[in-house]
């Protein structure tokens, strides 16, 4: 059964085909795409179809979700999910805003509760994710979730090219401990 997250002013739901013209909207826009690892610039209509395709295949360890405000059901304003890794046990986080949403707390609400399903029904022992080093609000979004930094690597980007990139990582353990305090 698809999942759907509410929070308090998103609903977290799975792309559907009326929804291709916003996600084209959004992700054609090279200051969105350079910051993601598999979005192409320019960004048309037979990608995103490709990108519904995968949604609706609903792969083992993966959840991949459209993200529109309560009051405008029908818009998609960005996107959210993990997908597990071949680390035991591990899931990487995702997430993108269309440019115009930026800067509202919408990354960290969205992310915040995929995060939560992710140890909650997963039960996934760590979540990782990555951010372009020239992406400070994404840092931000991370250490606001309880991220922790754990390296520096190359994050690559169809969009433009390899990058680089902080790593981080949540255990369950440390989630667990937030979510006690």
């Amino acid at each position: 059964m698809p999942t759907t997250i509410e929070t308090p002013r998103l609903v977290l739901r799975p792309l559907a085909e009326s929804d291709l013209d916003d996600l084209v909207r959004g992700l054609n826009n090279f200051n969105v795409s350079k910051m993601t690892a598999r979005v192409p610039h320019p960004y048309g209509a037979d990608d995103a179809r490709a990108f519904l395709a995968l949604c609706q295949a609903e792969a083992e360890g993966a959840l991949r979700l459209s993200i529109v405000r309560r009051e405008a059901p029908r818009r998609v304003i960005g996107g959210v999910g993990y997908e597990a890794v071949d680390e035991a046990g591990a899931a990487e986080l995702g997430y993108w805003l269309a440019e115009p949403e930026w800067g509202q707390g919408f990354a960290s609400e969205a992310a915040a509760a995929v995060r939560d399903h992710g140890f909650r029904r997963d039960a996934f022992d760590r979540l990782i994710a990555r951010y372009r080093t020239d992406n400070p609000a994404s840092g931000r979004v991370l250490a606001k979730l309880g991220f922790t930094v754990t390296g520096t690597t190359t994050c690559g980007s169809v969009a433009a090219g390899d990058n680089p990139a902080t790593t981080v990582a949540l255990t369950r353990e440390a989630w667990r401990s937030r979510q006690e305090a």
